[in-house]
């Protein structure tokens, strides 16, 4: 879906993800293969269980390496405006679940932390994202 590589803040539940550096949204859906009776290949591929996927990317691995892996929260991203006279905006993922921390710690580089989010609609109707513009 998008990539951000210009973050404010990132916050999930209480916690606040300190030294954001990007965010990746995509979207994730399982392939079903159906066959028919009569035939041995699948004749159709039905998509099954969408979820949306996070992927926050942090310079500060202090909180990351706190959190616990099935820990389910709101997840607050807040990007800076388009230009100077643009506003933020803040993307909320509803019921984000952590899915995966990865820490790399680089010879030339500070350690980073790369958490991964699954959030799925609770309901199969509603959107666990939404985007507003902060004023």
């Amino acid at each position: 879906m998008t990539r951000y590589l210009a973050v404010e803040s990132v916050t999930f539940g209480q916690v606040e993800l300190a030294g954001p550096r990007s965010v990746r949204l995509s979207r994730l859906a399982t392939p079903a293969s159906a066959v028919s009776d009569h035939h041995r290949l699948p004749t159709s591929v039905e998509l099954t269980s969408q979820s949306l996927v996070v992927e926050v990317v942090v310079r500060d691995i202090a909180a990351a390496e706190t959190l616990p892996l099935g820990q389910q929260d709101p997840l607050t991203i807040v990007l800076p405006g388009d230009r100077q006279d643009g506003p933020s905006r803040q993307i909320q993922v509803d019921g984000a679940v952590l899915t995966a921390v990865e820490l790399s710690y680089g010879q030339a580089a500070a350690a980073e932390a790369t958490l991964r989010f699954v959030a799925q609609p609770e309901d199969g109707n509603i959107e666990p994202l939404s985007a507003e513009d902060l004023s």
